[in-house]
C-alpha cells in the first residue's frame, strides 16, 4: 500500500493517490485535499481509525519521504519492497 501526497498538485486525485501492488486505486473524497500538511501535528498514528480502534494485523515496514517522489522513484519503492518482502 502506497500513499502519495503532493501538496503542489491541483485537485485531489492528483494531491492524494493511492497505490495496492503497484496499481493506483480510485478514492473517494470527502471535502477537499489541503495543500500542506500539519505542521501543529507532533503525532502520526498508522494502523489506527481516527479514534475507532486498531489494525488487527501487521505493518511490516514504513518508509516515508519529505518531498514528493517522482513517478520513477515511486515504481523503486514498489520494487524494493516487493523484492524485500517477496512479494
Amino acid at each position: 500500500l502506497g500513499l502519495i501526497f503532493d501538496g503542489n498538485a491541483v485537485g485531489n486525485g492528483s494531491r492524494l493517490r493511492c497505490r495496492i501492488d503497484g496499481t493506483e486505486q480510485a478514492l473517494t473524497y470527502v471535502g477537499t485535499v489541503g495543500n500542506t500538511t500539519s505542521s501543529g501535528a507532533t503525532t502520526l498514528y498508522i494502523g489506527e481509525n481516527a479514534g475507532q480502534g486498531w489494525l488487527a494485523g501487521n505493518i511490516a515496514e514504513v518508509i516515508m519521504f519529505t518531498r514528493t517522489l517522482s513517478s520513477g522513484e515511486v515504481l523503486g519503492v514498489e520494487k524494493y519492497l516487493k523484492d524485500h518482502w517477496a512479494l
